[in-house]
């Protein structure tokens, strides 16, 4: 079920196309790192996913990676991507391969996002945010206006990059700011 199951370190060099679960964050003690790693294939769900309760002051960074399917993460201080591919995922061929959802502060720069990505902030924590600087989905600069809040299902193949807001924001602006 996992390629790698950590809780805390560095990950380098490593490419993962097989385990449900490819980075599988549990208990986190320290820091987690992944630098070029790049996680997709048919047998690959979550590329980064996390488990138990963890301790305050971990943070999760991740740069010049490719990360194709569900990425989730909690029981951290905060997370950071940087120069990231996000791509369709092939275990689900659908919504369920090329959603980010974070549910804590998160930073996002010169990241590159697949076209019908949705960013699922649904359980992002009251008062936390996401930081955009200089990232793109499809090519296309990554703005507010880019985003599509859905009221139908069918937006989520169809719209550009959904979002899905935490309870606490009226607005993409309450949550996620572009830099």
């Amino acid at each position: 079920d996992y390629g790698v199951m950590t809780s805390g370190g560095t990950v380098k060099n490593l490419s993962i196309t097989e385990a449900c679960r490819a980075i599988m964050i549990m208990y986190p003690t320290q820091g987690i790192v992944l630098d070029n790693v790049k996680i997709g294939g048919d047998g690959v769900l979550y590329p980064i996913n996390t488990g138990e309760a963890g301790s305050e002051g971990v943070n999760l960074i991740v740069t010049n990676s490719v990360l194709a399917g569900w990425t989730s993460f909690s029981n951290i201080e905060s997370a950071s991507f940087t120069n990231v591919e996000f791509k369709q995922g092939t275990y689900y061929k659908n919504i369920y391969g090329r959603v980010l959802k974070p549910y804590v502060n998160t930073t996002l720069t010169g990241c590159a996002f697949v076209e019908h990505m949705n960013m699922d902030l649904s359980g992002l924590a009251n008062g936390h945010k996401i930081t955009i600087s200089n990232c793109t989905v499809n090519g296309q600069t990554l703005t507010a206006d880019v985003f599509t809040v859905p009221s139908t299902d069918a937006e989520y193949d169809t719209a550009l990059f959904t979002i899905d807001l935490p309870s606490w924001a009226g607005s993409v602006t309450d949550c996620v700011v572009f830099e």
